[in-house]
């Protein structure tokens, strides 16, 4: 083990360790992924919900050190002012990112913001759906949820609300927020958008931990056709471990794979 710059300890990777990774892209390629977006059909739209970890922040990292949940977020919305109009995406920041200590340390402990960032995230997907409505009434709406740490069970919080709740009508809707902008209560005044059940997802869960959030519902809807997990290994992190949402390996229809990926230091 060796010390880095920054301070932290890392081991350098074995072959046997380098060569997972090819693995990792010959496993990738065998995933059966749905098409959410098909050139023949000028009625679909892609949200992308992205929930970004504990501590991170696109507002407040510097660029190097954005996750990949931000810099996702980001290219998307340059799709967006490139005249992209099929595609959106919508971000919230990872737990433990408040400006007041006081706040951001207990949250960084427990996670008391989790709901506070699934409504925020719910929120932010209702206004763009009305949009798009507004523009195509025909309009067929797909979600895919991004999410890293803390941010992968709330992307999984999600699927499952949007489930349950189809997407709501934002038009009256009374909403109450914290000074983080974050929602801490909101009323649906108008029937739904789009009926439970009947919104297509797809989740990709990046090292979900739940720490301070065991108690929430977490588990996948049937509506999330596809699933992507990716686990660090070898990590020693006894109060903040990673969460299986699906079997390790692929499932019968390949339609859903859990990879375990060790953090790989090359030598130089």
């Amino acid at each position: 083990m060796s010390k880095k710059p920054d301070g932290v300890d890392a081991d350098p990777a074995t072959q046997e360790q380098l060569q997972s990774y090819t693995r990792a892209e010959e496993d990738l390629a065998q995933l059966r992924v749905p098409v959410l977006l098909h050139t023949s059909n000028p009625h679909e739209r892609l949200y992308i919900a992205a929930q970004d970890g504990t501590g991170n922040s696109l507002y407040k990292d510097a660029p190097e050190n954005r996750s990949i949940v931000a810099r996702i977020h980001a290219q998307i919305r340059n799709f967006e002012d490139q005249g992209v109009t099929n595609i959106a995406s919508g971000y919230v920041e990872g737990i433990y990112t408040q400006d007041n200590p006081f706040k951001r340390i207990p949250d960084g402990v427990c996670g008391y913001t989790f709901e506070r960032r699934i409504e925020t995230a719910y929120w932010e997907l209702c206004k763009q759906a009305r949009r798009w409505i507004y523009d195509d009434p025909d309009v067929q709406i797909r979600v895919a949820g991004i999410g890293f740490s803390r941010g992968a069970e709330q992307t999984a919080a999600l699927s499952r609300m949007i489930e349950e709740r189809g997407i709501q009508n934002p038009e009256g809707a009374n909403v109450v927020t914290d000074d983080e902008g974050l929602v801490t209560h909101i009323e649906y005044t108008s029937p739904p958008l789009v009926p439970p059940g009947r919104t297509i997802q797809t989740a990709l869960l990046l090292d979900p931990v739940a720490t301070g959030l065991e108690e929430h519902d977490r588990r996948l809807p049937s509506s999330v056709m596809s699933v992507l997990q990716i686990t660090a290994q070898h990590e020693r992190r006894d109060l903040f471990k990673s969460t299986d949402h699906i079997p390790a390996g692929f499932s019968e229809d390949a339609r859903a794979q859990h990879h375990g990926q060790r953090r790989a230091q090359r030598h130089r």
